[in-house]
């Protein structure tokens, strides 16, 4: 949440599928530099975007949870027409989205576990690493990790 309100200027970047997935390599060649999971979870459904590379590239096991706000009308009608807009428009959009004030203090997220989940015997796991799409608040990583150390899994 900080570091929503310290930023004094919020870069929106349009890549293509090949640049996210070489993008993905090079964080997983850094990540493995101190940290290497044997279980993968990413936040469902856009998460998979960077957790399907990593995945591939650790060689490890990998699951989904599914972390939601609250149905937003007017949201939910724009990102209906995100393919039509103008890529200079979206970006302007998602900058303001993200600097208004009360996006970084609504907390309120609804998380959706999987059958696959439910039944994950998360204790043969050592290094768990989660992923998401983006983090412009924080709020969704800080649910699956609060999950994780209610199942009595802190510090993995």
């Amino acid at each position: 949440m900080q570091c929503v309100k310290k930023m004094k200027r919020i870069d929106v970047v349009f890549k293509t599928w090949k640049n996210v997935e070489e993008d993905t390599r090079i964080w997983a060649k850094e990540i493995e530099k101190t940290y290497k999971p044997d279980l993968i979870i990413f936040i469902a459904k856009s998460g998979y975007l960077f957790a399907k590379t990593l995945y591939e590239y650790f060689q490890c096991e990998i699951i989904d949870v599914q972390v939601s706000r609250p149905t937003n009308k007017k949201a939910d009608i724009i990102k209906k027409i995100f393919p039509v807009i103008p890529k200079q428009l979206l970006a302007f959009y998602l900058k303001f989205k993200v600097s208004r004030k009360n996006y970084s203090k609504n907390k309120t997220r609804k998380i959706i576990l999987n059958t696959r989940f439910e039944n994950c015997s998360f204790e043969k796991y050592q290094r768990i690493l989660i992923v998401d799409d983006s983090v412009d608040t924080g709020w969704s990583l800080l649910m699956v990790t609060d999950l994780l150390d209610n199942m009595g899994l802190k510090n993995k």
